[in-house]
């Protein structure tokens, strides 16, 4: 699954960090940062700016005739404590289901509202679909980074494994 989201990455265009970059830290939230999450409209841009702060992208999709994506967008989203974790912890990117058919296809979303939550490598960290309350969507949130900093240590660890005779 991790090679099918690289694979995306790079049909797309978009290249991944090597190991050992520096890595940024995210800025902390502003008081302004509450008011809402700061959407990216651009998958490209999304990734550039995951890859240069070493977050992760999380993607929504949604449609704007689904119900469900509403509520997400007007009650979970708008949850001031969950927009802040999101602006300061990850890359968000809302995309629309049927404006952008190439990446959903890519990203295999059959379903609305979907979230994804990828490495700034292309690795598949979590998928939820369907609507979500905030304390939900935060656990779910939460366990993708857990599953990133399972895999950076993962791969800190590969070259050392590699070289053992």
């Amino acid at each position: 699954m991790v090679q099918r989201f690289a694979i995306v990455w790079l049909s797309l265009g978009l290249t991944f960090s090597a190991a050992g970059e520096e890595t940024a830290t995210p800025a902390s939230a502003t008081s302004a940062e509450a008011e809402g999450i700061h959407w990216q409209s651009d998958l490209r841009e999304a990734h550039r700016l995951a890859v240069e702060q070493q977050r992760p992208v999380l993607v929504v999709v949604g449609a704007k005739w689904c119900g469900p994506c509403r509520r997400l967008d007007n009650e979970t989203f708008l949850h001031a404590e969950l927009a802040r974790y999101i602006n300061t912890y990850f890359v968000p990117v809302h995309l629309d289901f049927d404006d952008d058919r190439e990446v959903v296809e890519l990203l295999e979303v059959e379903a609305v509202p979907t979230s994804i939550v990828l490495s700034p490598r292309a690795e598949l960290l979590g998928r939820f679909p369907g609507f979500c309350e905030p304390v939900p969507y935060y656990e779910n949130l939460f366990r993708a980074q857990e599953e990133l900093i399972r895999l950076d240590a993962q791969r800190a660890v590969q070259p050392a494994t590699a070289t053992r005779p």
